[in-house]
């Protein structure tokens, strides 16, 4: 069997990851059960990670074993050394144990998933989606919406106050906060980056059409600064924007392991270091000296909680000991998240939100992973379930996009303007809660899915539509 190169420089990547971030000075607060269930978890994802980098440079089964081995390994085995206790909950053996037989179980079922879904035949035909002209009346369109879209946040938060995160959060009266903030964050935002996205989109079609690509960037620069935004936003658009302005040259782009190693660098180093700019102004931050601190304490950057997901997992299973499972009542919830706490009264709080209410915390803005999720559902059949979801739709998602992009000759659709941000967002959904990362992917597919509709239905009406 022929070795990939890219596939031994990934492993040996990992390798060195694995080296730098765990404990050398030994495990004695580890059970032998404990260290050969991270063994099997950490050769499973190095082998899914190589065999993905050995295929094309990025995909959702890649992210979210990349996920699994820095939230369900390097993470708990740094916090385990160090008798670390996310959130103060202690992580005891037979839970810890527990959850690691969870996880392994999660891997079974989400890689028997992806067998079944390649097995059975998918209908590629999607020509009525293929976006093969974009009227000039939609660019003008989505670049004045865009334009106006920008004004009301400069209006509402100032300009300068846009760069940082401590000072760009536009607050609302309680009683409609719910309503605006769903309409800022879903519609006005993504709208900005869906200009952005066309724009470049208009060039590769057309070559032509510089100043509205120019104007689209300058103002998602404006209104998306990375500082400005939370890190699970700049994630999702800045990894998403990599992919998509190499579309035109993707054929170099697609079989190399640039993406892989972006996200490593970026998730390890850069999305950590933004953090200086959530409690600190522009002026206030020194972004270069957080950077060298993260480099500097690789490892004890996991002794925090952004790194909750394995605990909640735990917390979870202690709740359900406690409450008993939901039965679904979670997962109703957040599909109709959409549905105003006016009107249905006794909706569902996130997971993580739930959990430490049972808790009595004070603070309740808490992750709560997919698995657990499914735990917090249905009990270990949720897990099974869950797992099994995952890995078909990531499994058909991967092979429909890669489909259209092996064939791609500048013809774009739906899916390929939207699966790059769906990398990141996938991301940030296994961690959780599903809430709040399910109701921002939403917004992400409608909007997009609403603005590729019109683009479609003007470009395949003969008479041009009515943004001809």
């Amino acid at each position: 069997m022929k070795v990939s190169i890219k596939r031994i420089i990934a492993t040996l990547i990992i390798i060195v990851l694995i080296l730098i971030i765990i404990p050398k000075e030994g495990y004695s607060n580890f059970s032998l059960f404990e260290i050969l269930l991270f063994l099997l978890i950490t050769i499973i994802c190095i082998n899914d990670i190589s065999n993905e980098l050995s295929n094309h440079s990025y995909s959702l089964n890649m992210i979210h074993y990349i996920f699994i081995l820095f939230f369900y390994v390097f993470a708990p085995v740094v916090q385990i050394y160090f008798d670390y206790r996310p959130w103060g909950l202690y992580l005891d053996l037979e839970h810890v144990e527990y959850t690691l037989s969870l996880i392994v179980l999660w891997l079974i079922f989400y890689k028997i998933a992806n067998v079944v879904q390649k097995k059975i035949k998918t209908n590629q035909k999607n020509k009525n989606s293929i976006i093969v002209k974009i009227p000039i009346g939609f660019m003008i369109f989505i670049t004045i919406l865009s334009i106006g879209c920008s004004a009301y946040l400069i209006s509402k938060v100032g300009l300068t106050s846009l760069f940082s995160r401590a000072t760009s959060g536009i607050k609302f009266d309680s009683s409609n906060g719910e309503a605006q903030g769903l309409i800022i964050n879903s519609f006005i935002k993504i709208t900005i980056l869906y200009s952005t996205v066309i724009s470049y989109v208009y060039i590769a079609l057309n070559k032509k059409g510089y100043l509205f690509l120019i104007i689209n960037v300058l103002l998602l620069l404006i209104t998306h600064f990375p500082t400005g935004i939370s890190r699970n936003s700049a994630g999702i658009i800045y990894l998403g924007l990599i992919i998509i302005f190499h579309y035109i040259n993707i054929e170099k782009f697609k079989n190399k392991m640039y993406y892989f190693l972006i996200f490593i660098v970026g998730f390890t180093i850069i999305f950590p270091a933004i953090s200086t700019f959530r409690n600190n102004t522009w002026e206030e931050a020194d972004f270069g000296n957080e950077i060298n601190e993260v480099i500097k304490n690789i490892t004890y950057n996991y002794k925090s909680a952004d790194y909750d997901a394995f605990s909640m997992i735990i917390q979870t299973e202690k709740y359900i000991d406690k409450n008993d499972i939901k039965y679904g009542k979670q997962l109703i919830g957040n599909l109709l998240f959409f549905v105003p706490r006016k009107i249905w009264e006794s909706k569902p709080t996130g997971s993580g939100y739930t959990i430490f209410s049972d808790l009595n915390y004070s603070f309740k803005n808490v992750s709560c992973p997919l698995l657990a999720e499914g735990l917090i559902n249905f009990g270990i059949i949720g897990v099974i379930l869950y797992a099994f979801i995952t890995g078909y739709i990531v499994s058909l998602l991967d092979q429909k996009y890669w489909n259209i992009m092996n064939k791609q000759n500048n013809k774009f659709d739906y899916l390929t303007l939207l699966y790059p941000f769906l990398l990141p967002s996938f991301f940030f959904m296994l961690r959780g809660d599903f809430l709040s990362t399910y109701s921002y992917m939403f917004s992400y597919i409608f909007i997009f899915y609403l603005y590729t509709k019109i683009i479609t239905i003007n470009s395949n009406n003969k008479e041009g539509g009515i943004l001809k």
